[in-house]
């Protein structure tokens, strides 16, 4: 999977992405960008089944083949016995029903060890390696919670930064157009001395609320002591 995934949740308390419209990518340093790398132990399993059934489908067609020059060695060797051939020509005949006899052994050999040496070696290893837990693998559930919990201490942190920037952006761009309606209205004679306050008044109410913002966005960067560790 890649490109843009936003679609996982985060631990709860841990704020929401949907809150401060990001979108994260697949990239392992960013949040959520561990699941590509955990999506590679059910990518494992999924590999393994397929090599388990290749070699199942390798293994019948040895035996097939096997079979089928069985069969043509016992009718040729028939045939041949009941037939007035002699001499050099029926040693050459019979030798090629030896040769297929003997051709099919080879392959009976190669499936038996195909299947008893190869594909169980290969189910061994992952009843060994993998195990379910409901629908999911344990092993794939560990790696994701352990991801995650190492991951939450600056998620959080990071959320909590956006959604101040977010905030801050929002308040200024609002301050920005109500100062260029002021100006708009100062200008134009046939605005009203109350119109013109009352842009007044949400012109200063938008500039407390941008600097307000911008306190916690300043707040919010400011370095955190508990995540140094993770640093």
């Amino acid at each position: 999977s890649s490109g843009i995934n936003a679609e996982w949740p985060l631990r709860p308390g841990a704020g929401s992405e949907e809150d401060v419209g990001i979108l994260f990518s697949d990239c392992f340093w960013e949040i959520k960008g561990y699941k590509h790398v955990v999506s590679r132990i059910d990518d494992g399993a999924k590999l393994t089944d397929s090599l388990v059934h290749l070699i199942a489908e390798r293994a019948e067609i040895e035996y097939k083949y096997a079979k089928m020059l069985k069969g043509f060695s016992r009718k040729w060797e028939d045939a041949i016995n009941k037939s007035p051939e002699y001499g050099t020509l029926e040693l050459a005949m019979k030798s090629l029903t030896i040769e297929a006899n003997e051709t099919a052994d080879v392959h009976v050999d190669v499936r038996q060890k195909l299947i008893s040496s190869v594909m169980e070696t290969v189910k061994h290893w992952k009843s060994s390696n993998f195990q379910k837990a409901f629908v999911k693998w344990k092993q794939t559930a560990a790696a994701n919670d352990g991801f995650e919990k190492a991951q939450a201490p600056w998620a959080k942190r990071f959320l909590k930064v956006e959604k101040a920037k977010k905030a801050y952006h929002t308040a200024s761009r609002n301050r920005d157009q109500l100062q260029k309606q002021l100006e708009l209205y100062e200008q134009d004679a046939m605005a009203t001395s109350e119109s013109v306050k009352k842009v007044k008044d949400k012109l200063s109410k938008a500039e407390t609320e941008s600097d307000k913002t911008r306190d916690k966005k300043e707040k919010s960067t400011d370095c955190d002591s508990a995540l140094i560790p993770l640093l």
